[in-house]
């Protein structure tokens, strides 16, 4: 008989169903126009289950599921432009969640506004990369805002999932 594997199934499919879903929550947050033209200004529900993900597996899933969710969702229905910017926000944002996290002393609406204002100057630095020059950073008051903003209900409803699950947020 062969030994089995020292991978983990269970928690293999449970990223993959969390991925999933992520995924699903960001193609209908796509569909839906959040405020007419103001670009790049989204909710993030998708957001939802990388805080979930954050809180209850630690760092290094939640960096597998925001990689694997952006490469498919930009191999899917984003495109390549659409990759690049969720990729470089997605890094930004995780880096400064994660650092939150371990400062301790940070709530999980701080930690999600950290990340999402974070995500916001990674697309913007993504931005001014593609036209060229800095211009686009006169947008960042408008991002940062609504990051913070969007940031703050993500949170909740992260919040409100891990405390209907029992665990803490």
């Amino acid at each position: 008989m062969r030994k089995s594997s020292k991978v983990p199934t269970a928690g293999i499919a449970r990223m993959g169903m969390l991925t999933a879903l992520a995924l699903a929550l960001g193609y209908v947050e796509a569909q839906l126009p959040f405020l007419p033209g103001l670009p790049g200004v989204k909710l993030g529900i998708a957001n939802t289950v990388l805080l979930y993900v954050l809180m209850l597996d630690g760092g290094k899933a939640a960096f597998g599921v925001m990689l694997t969710r952006v490469t498919l969702a930009g191999l899917l229905y984003a495109g390549f432009n659409g990759f690049c910017y969720s990729l470089v926000g997605g890094l930004f944002s995780l880096c400064v969640m994660i650092f939150l996290r371990r400062v301790g002393r940070v709530s999980l609406v701080g930690m999600s506004c950290g990340g999402a204002a974070a995500h916001n100057l990674g697309q913007l630095c993504v931005a001014c990369i593609w036209i060229g020059h800095r211009a686009a950073l006169a947008y960042a008051p408008i991002l940062l805002l609504s990051g913070i903003f969007t940031g703050a209900l993500t949170a909740i409803c992260a919040g409100m999932i891990l405390r209907a699950l029992g665990k803490k947020g």
